[in-house]
């Protein structure tokens, strides 16, 4: 006789299929397990799949340390942002000073869903939660450089308001954090925020780290763009040392700008030596340079 089967139509992973469930009057075949111990699977193109275990709703107070996927951070991000509460986006930072990631993400990714949040935070941030402090204190003792240096823009997002002097207080305080990359990030958001223009601080701050050769190499060749900016020679002598010494071709080519600029005849040695170098935006710049000395001699 027959067994009597019931069939129900389900959903799984996106995919409508049949899950054929025995009953249970129906008997088993001869040599199989009885219909209560059978494994129920549903059928998808023939082939048996395992049903998986419905994923929780993401929530920021433990994206940090959550078992999210880049994919579902994409698909759920809106909900998870407007869903929170303001004491959620504290224990969020909290998590996230502490270099806490999900670890289903590399970390370039889990940089992205950061930076996705500050953007959000700064164009609306929730009653009850200062993003000013967050970002202040995230800026300061954050693991991850690369979280610090978003923290920063950020802060010069908000600076820009005259009500969020705190924001370029640090801004201004990060422009000493020679060590790392951070000081450049920092000189470059003051001067689009025109902080130290007038009264010559920005020229200062830009000018110390330029000349130390202990500063981080992008943060002395970020030092060196503000230089040029701002018309001032006094960038010369370090761009000078940076164009000898240094490997790295983007911090040649920041050194090379200035003395392209400032540069007189006693540099055209060295900017021989260095179109003879390269690579090709060295050998152009340097042409540049000469070109420029020829016409002026």
């Amino acid at each position: 006789m027959k067994a009597l089967m019931k069939i129900r139509r389900i959903t799984l992973l996106g995919i409508s299929s049949v899950l054929i469930i025995p009953s249970a009057r129906s008997e088993a075949p001869s040599g199989e397990a009885p219909p209560h111990v059978l494994e129920r699977r549903a059928v998808t193109r023939g082939r048996p799949v395992e049903q998986n275990t419905p994923q929780a709703v993401l929530n920021v107070a433990t994206l940090p340390v959550s078992a999210a996927d880049y994919d579902t951070f994409q698909r759920e991000r809106e909900t998870l942002f407007t869903s929170a509460t303001a004491e959620e986006w504290r224990v969020f930072f909290q998590r996230l000073r502490a270099d806490a990631r999900p670890h289903r993400m590399i970390p370039g990714q889990w940089h992205a869903c950061v930076n996705d949040l500050f953007s959000r935070l700064t164009r609306q941030t929730p009653p009850g939660f200062n993003l000013e402090e967050a970002l202040i204190t995230t800026a300061r003792e954050a693991g991850d450089t690369v979280i610090r240096d978003y923290a920063l823009q950020h802060l010069a997002i908000l600076g820009a308001g005259s009500e969020h002097g705190a924001s370029r207080a640090l801004l201004r305080e990060a422009s000493g954090w020679s060590e790392s990359s951070l000081s450049g990030t920092a000189l470059l958001n003051l001067y689009h925020l025109k902080d130290g223009l007038e009264d010559g601080t920005l020229a200062e701050r830009a000018l110390a780290v330029a000349a130390n050769p202990a500063a981080h190499g992008a943060s002395r060749s970020t030092a060196l763009q503000i230089g040029v900016l701002l018309e001032d020679e006094r960038f010369l002598d370090p761009a000078v040392d940076i164009a000898r010494r240094t490997p790295v071709v983007a911090h040649r080519v920041s050194a090379l700008r200035v003395i392209s600029v400032f540069g007189g005849p006693e540099h055209r040695g060295l900017l021989l030596q260095l179109r003879r170098r390269g690579p090709e935006p060295v050998t152009n710049l340097a042409n540049e340079a000469l070109t420029r000395l020829d016409h002026e001699s």
